[in-house]
């Protein structure tokens, strides 16, 4: 065999190699694709921390932690919510000593802020009032009456009618605990808490509503890339269902939870 000979066939070798090389690259590529696409259990998710208030006692919070949950997971993320107060919760975002924050309405979030949005609203609340339709008549807003609210929600506060007495407390058993007392003429609620408090106990009342808020899911900027998936995802949810129904499933839950005995009055249900 002449020298000639034996370097074409090396080269030919040499081509074929090549090709192999390229091909098996591209199915490493196709396959890692394919299985991020599928959501497989074998790539590890990358976990995001989100602040939060407290999920205890709070429907509404909890519903926002099982929606942000679920959507993070269909981006294939694990997520981590470290609950601190509410007004803690933002600036721990805006730091970035978390990679968002749970849910925040845009007028609260300062002008230049490293926290950007999804497109998608995450809730939209009324904040109703919650009475003891046993003990008085329906609030007015009157001069006198004593409203409770949550401490941490200073937009809250701001919704209430001028002439009556805010009694900011920690959290929505602290109202509702005050209502069961006649401390307070009424429990300024988001919807979602009034609805599974007027479920518990068949005594409270809900009043029609004094204002609303439009809440957002907020990540930090070094997180941007994630939002366009997040809000996809997220509007996808409410598509197909899953976003309704884990707003039932929770409300359903904490009622089942929380129930009051009712005196029994000898009237059917």
């Amino acid at each position: 065999m002449s020298m000639s000979t034996t370097q074409d066939s090396d080269t030919r070798f040499s081509r074929i190699y090549h090709y192999l090389q390229r091909a098996e690259a591209l199915l490493v590529r196709w396959l890692f694709c394919s299985m991020t696409v599928l959501g497989a259990p074998m790539l590890a998710a990358d976990q995001r921390v989100i602040t939060s208030p407290s999920s205890t006692g709070e429907v509404s919070v909890k519903i926002g932690q099982r929606v942000v949950r679920s959507m993070y997971q269909r981006c294939g993320d694990d997520v981590h919510f470290l609950e601190v107060p509410a007004a803690r919760a933002f600036m721990m975002a805006e730091a970035g000593q978390s990679d968002g924050e749970l849910a925040r309405a845009k007028e609260a979030v300062k002008p230049g802020a490293p926290l950007r949005s999804l497109t998608e609203i995450l809730l939209e609340l009324p904040l109703v009032p919650v009475y003891s339709a046993n003990y008085r008549s329906p609030p007015t807003g009157a001069s006198g009456e004593r409203w409770g609210v949550l401490q941490g929600y200073r937009r809250f506060a701001g919704m209430l009618p001028s002439e009556i007495t805010a009694v900011p407390v920690r959290g929505t058993k602290q109202l509702y605990d005050l209502l069961d007392r006649h401390r307070i003429d009424a429990a300024l609620m988001m919807a979602f808490d009034a609805r599974v408090y007027s479920r518990i106990d068949k005594g409270l009342e809900v009043g029609e509503p004094v204002g609303h808020v439009t809440l957002y899911h907020f990540v930090h900027e070094t997180r941007a890339a994630s939002v366009p998936c997040l809000s996809q995802q997220l509007s996808a949810m409410k598509r197909d269902g899953e976003y309704y129904r884990i707003i039932e499933d929770t409300v359903d839950e904490y009622v089942a939870k929380n129930r009051v005995e009712q005196p029994d009055d000898g009237k059917a249900d």
